[in-house]
């Protein structure tokens, strides 16, 4: 997986809406928006934007080691999205089929600087391209699955 390294040695944190579960992480991640199903109904949105990293790079700072919740019907056997027990914010995604750890964008604190997105989280590709319910004209790369796999072609923009 290709990754980006944190400018300046940054640390992301953040957490939940009512804070009851926060966490930190470093770099190296990587910053995609994935289209797959299981994303989509997860969050309600066309699409999930994520900041991924191996799993050692990420800690929770408050609540247990764990969100007590965990989103039904919204998991599989390579994903876990685990949620506040308190507010039910997606909190996390925990990729125990890849040793990854998936952290919605709109958990992160300060994830924009006078009203850009920060260097360091802006996306990097789509993934599950294929899986669109809707076309983004945004000059990224869009894979049709995921970048590596066997079978996975870069979708051109029209």
């Amino acid at each position: 997986m290709e990754h980006i390294e944190a400018s300046n040695g940054k640390t992301l944190t953040g957490g939940c809406f009512c804070g009851a579960v926060r966490f930190e992480a470093s770099g190296p991640w990587t910053v995609q928006c994935c289209h797959c199903s299981l994303c989509r109904r997860a969050t309600g949105a066309p699409y999930s934007w994520n900041v991924l990293m191996a799993a050692g790079q990420f800690r929770y700072t408050a609540g247990s080691d764990e969100p007590e919740s965990t989103i039904a019907g919204a998991s599989s056997d390579k994903i876990k999205r685990l949620s506040c027990a308190k507010c039910g914010c997606l909190a996390v995604g925990d990729a125990h089929g890849y040793g990854l750890r998936v952290v919605p964008i709109g958990t992160i604190d300060g994830i924009n600087e006078a009203n850009e997105v920060r260097e360091e989280l802006r996306p990097q590709r789509h993934i599950f391209y294929a899986n669109r319910i809707l076309d983004v004209r945004d000059g990224l790369p869009k894979h049709t699955l995921l970048p590596g796999v066997p079978g996975n072609e870069v979708v051109t923009e029209k």
